[in-house]
């Protein structure tokens, strides 16, 4: 008897064994329908945004694939009090803090995202 969970599709997500339909990446595949990293060059690079949320945090970071590295990264802190902040840091540039009143997880990701997304020091377009 298979235990339950990502093992019984046969690959674990971690290589290159195929998912849950059959598909697999293998590690020189970029995700962009298949094309390898070498396929996508003058193309935009993919970005992956990670998320840990805690009972009263959300903490991110947002990382660029080709070159691997970190691009930006934060902490919602304090979410549901008065007192709740969001720290951003941008890679080469100033901290930058928000004091506000985060009152629950969605509005702490929306808090996050209009950071992200700002049109004037946004690091996402």
């Amino acid at each position: 008897m298979q235990r339950a969970g990502h093992r019984e599709y046969g690959g674990d997500y971690g290589g290159s064994g195929p998912g849950p339909q059959g598909v697999g990446l293998s590690g020189a595949e970029c995700g962009s329908r298949g094309k390898t990293a070498g396929d996508m060059r003058g193309e935009a690079t993919m970005k992956i945004l990670v998320l840990n949320s805690g009972s009263s945090s959300v903490k991110y970071q947002l990382l660029e694939m080709e070159p691997e590295q970190l691009i930006a990264k934060g902490l919602v802190q304090r979410i549901g009090s008065e007192k709740s902040s969001l720290t951003h840091q941008v890679v080469g540039k100033p901290d930058k803090s928000i004091q506000k009143h985060i009152l629950d997880h969605t509005q702490a990701i929306h808090t996050m995202m209009d950071v992200l997304t700002d049109p004037q020091e946004g690091v996402v377009k």
